[in-house]
């Protein structure tokens, strides 16, 4: 496995960030597509004699995929299965969209890809407004409470639901705190995607992207219980 250890080491080096240049129009935010994932590791790849396949599998009536590294030498890295979680599986527009969502991070997993932002003023103006705010806090993230406006009841999509715990994973926060959250704040027994609707998705959107642990995330949650 030497020669493809040495080969991976060097392509990483070479990887820079997926751009997001794709929007989730129900939260104004933006993720990197499987187009700029691709775009980001594939020449780096190349350049050092190592390619990607993405297989599919049916077993028992579920759907899997297998991220596998291959190098020129034979010799590959696998990700292992991992289940293709479908709500509709006779809806081939849900399916796609399930076999593209985790294509896209099982590689971002497997190469170590950050996200970065498309707009490098965006990004300077950010660390100028953090720096500003770290000033302002004492070094200490501002607790952030959801605005009182109408609560929009309506369920939320699949892609919702898959960002949703994309945005956990990054954030190394199990994604079973999802469930533990809706019972503490709502009451609400989840037992599947169409159980959360659109108002409670954008409270956990929020205070995940505030939070940069789960103590941190915990204490979003205390917050808002004591209000």
């Amino acid at each position: 496995m030497k020669e493809i250890y040495s080969a991976f080491i060097k392509a990483q080096s070479e990887i820079r960030g997926a751009v997001k240049d794709s929007k989730n129009p129900h939260f104004n935010s933006k993720y990197a597509d499987i187009e700029s994932v691709i775009e980001a590791i594939k020449i780096p790849l190349a350049h050092n004699n190592l390619a990607f396949i993405q297989p599919i599998f049916s077993e028992n009536d579920k759907w899997y995929m297998n991220t596998i590294l291959i190098h020129d030498s034979g010799q590959s890295i696998e990700s292992g299965k991992v289940e293709i979680i479908i709500q509709d599986k006779n809806n081939p527009q849900k399916l796609k969209s399930s076999v593209t969502y985790f294509r896209r991070t099982c590689l971002l997993s497997m190469c170590g890809i950050p996200d970065t932002d498309d707009d490098g003023n965006a990004a300077s103006a950010k660390g100028n407004n953090d720096n500003a705010e770290k000033k302002e806090h004492g070094n200490k993230k501002p607790v952030y409470v959801m605005p009182n406006k109408p609560k929009n009841e309506a369920l939320i999509s699949d892609q919702q639901w898959n960002e949703l715990k994309e945005q956990f994973v990054r954030a190394s926060i199990p994604t079973a705190e999802i469930a533990k959250v809706c019972w503490q704040l709502w009451k609400l027994n989840l037992k599947s995607p169409q159980d959360l609707k659109l108002y409670q998705y954008e409270h956990l959107m929020e205070w995940i992207s505030k939070s940069a642990s789960l103590d941190d995330f915990n204490k979003q949650i205390e917050f808002f219980m004591t209000k």
